[in-house]
């Protein structure tokens, strides 16, 4: 079964239906602790995000192909620590994309509360799945793979996202690469997004 909102009157409703192949829609299953991770199927990537349940208990990802020229490098993947709301993010490590003395070098935000998808040092990945652990999916780990061709770029952070807002798509070619979260059990979440260029 799997859980969707429906609109009835300017109120969003929560509903569960069951669907032929939650991945067809773009949708992953939702997972919370007590499931197994939750995967983009094969050549796909996340580029969007959805919760549900009291302190956004239970997530789900949207996930697209990536461009044609490209596809995914699965002998990159692995999964982050996993993290929480504890513990503050403070600008801190340059990556630069193209070497430690390129041009186009990032500040991150480091800390216990956010992971990015970083294979080494200056290599960016997209977040390819998620788990959670603890209550109320209070713990999170990505499985983040890096993409065969192309560079991320164009990278800026979304506004925050809990039970409330219930999910955020960001586009075709937008991959999520990184996830930062606030307040209990992790409520709230806002995702560093990149576009994938040749």
């Amino acid at each position: 079964m799997n859980k969707i909102a429906v609109l009835f009157g300017g109120c969003v409703a929560l509903a569960s239906i069951a669907a032929a192949s939650p991945a067809q829609a773009g949708w992953t299953g939702y997972v919370s602790e007590e499931d197994a991770p939750a995967y983009c199927p094969g050549p796909e990537a996340a580029t969007g995000f959805a919760c549900w349940g009291d302190y956004c208990d239970e997530v789900a990802l949207h996930c697209n192909g990536l461009p044609s020229w490209s596809s995914l490098d699965i002998s990159t993947r692995y999964w982050t620590s996993y993290f929480s709301e504890e513990g503050d993010s403070d600008l801190g490590e340059v990556v630069c994309s193209d070497g430690p003395s390129g041009g186009s070098c990032e500040a991150f935000e480091l800390g216990d509360n956010v992971r990015y998808c970083f294979g080494g040092r200056g290599s960016k990945g997209i977040v390819t799945g998620i788990d959670c652990a603890d209550s109320y999916c209070d713990e999170i780990s990505l499985e983040c793979t890096k993409p065969a061709a192309g560079r991320l770029t164009g990278c800026s952070w979304s506004g925050w996202l809990s039970e409330e807002e219930w999910y955020v798509h960001f586009g075709t070619n937008r991959f999520i690469t990184a996830v930062e979260c606030s307040g209990d059990y992790c409520d709230n979440k806002r995702f560093y997004v990149c576009s994938l260029v040749q």
